[in-house]
C-alpha cells in the first residue's frame, strides 16, 4: 500500500509538471486574429506593432487585407511612422484569446485614438447571400445612413460614429452599390457593391467630414476588408 502511495503521489507531481510547463510555454494565451484599418488621415502611411521586440510581432501596411495572427492577453500595441520613429499612439490592451479583431486609428494625428472592434463572424453563412459590417469612421462624428441602390429601404439608418453593424445578409445585386449620406442629406458617396461574391464577408467603413470634405483631415471616401 505504501508503494502505491509513493506511485500515485509521483503520478501526481508528474501530470503538476506537466500542467506548469504548458502553461509556461503560452503564458500570453491563445493567438487572436487582428485586422488594422489605418483611418486617420493626415497621419500617413503607419506601421502598427504588437508586442514590440517579440519575434512574433507583426508590422501592419497602411491597411489590413487580411487578419494577422498575434499574440493575446496584455499587449503593448504602438503606431508609428514607417520608419518606426516618430511614435503616433502607444497603449496597452488586453487582447481577448481566440478572437477577430479590428483595430482602428481614428481621429487625427493631434489627437489619435485607437478603436477595437470584435468582429462577431456569422456562424453559418447562406452561399447565395454576401454578409456586410458597416463602421462608421467619419472624423466630424456625423452619423451615416446606407442603402444598396435598387433595393428597397436602407441597410442602416444613422448609424453614430465609432460604432459597428453586425454582419448583415444581402442580396448580391449585379452592378449595385452601396450609397451612404450623412443624417439627411443626400448620397454623398457609393461603394461598388458589384464585386461582392457570394458567400463571402466584408467589412465596409467611412471616412471623412461632411464639414471639411475637401481638406486633408475631412477627404471623404470608405474601404473594404475582406474578412473571410
Amino acid at each position: 500500500m505504501k508503494n502505491l502511495s509513493l506511485i500515485s503521489f509521483a503520478l501526481y507531481c508528474a501530470i503538476l509538471l506537466s500542467s506548469c510547463g504548458k502553461d509556461a510555454a503560452t503564458p500570453d494565451g491563445d493567438p487572436s486574429q487582428i485586422a488594422f484599418l489605418n483611418t486617420c488621415q493626415d497621419c500617413g502611411n503607419v506601421i502598427l506593432t504588437i508586442d514590440t521586440g517579440s519575434t512574433k510581432a507583426a508590422n501592419y501596411p497602411y491597411n489590413s487585407d487580411a487578419y494577422k495572427t498575434m499574440k493575446s492577453l496584455n499587449q503593448t500595441v504602438k503606431i508609428t511612422d514607417p520608419t518606426k520613429v516618430t511614435k503616433i499612439l502607444e497603449k496597452s490592451l488586453n487582447i481577448a484569446d481566440s478572437a477577430n479583431l479590428t483595430f482602428a486609428l481614428f481621429n487625427t494625428k493631434a489627437a489619435p485614438e485607437l478603436l477595437v472592434f470584435e468582429d462577431i463572424l456569422p456562424v453559418t453563412i447562406d452561399t447565395n447571400k454576401t454578409y456586410v459590417r458597416l463602421i462608421n469612421l467619419m472624423s466630424d462624428g456625423q452619423t451615416v445612413s446606407v442603402n444598396v441602390n435598387g433595393a428597397a429601404g436602407n441597410v442602416i439608418s444613422n448609424l453614430p460614429a465609432k460604432i459597428q453593424t453586425g454582419f448583415t445578409a444581402l442580396d448580391p445585386i449585379a452592378g449595385s452599390k452601396l450609397e451612404y449620406k450623412v443624417g439627411t442629406s443626400t448620397v454623398i458617396n457609393k461603394v461598388s457593391h458589384s464585386f461582392f461574391q457570394k458567400g463571402k464577408i466584408y467589412t465596409v467603413y467611412f471616412v471623412g467630414s461632411i464639414a471639411q470634405p475637401n481638406t486633408s483631415i475631412g477627404k471623404l471616401g470608405n474601404g473594404v476588408f475582406v474578412n473571410r
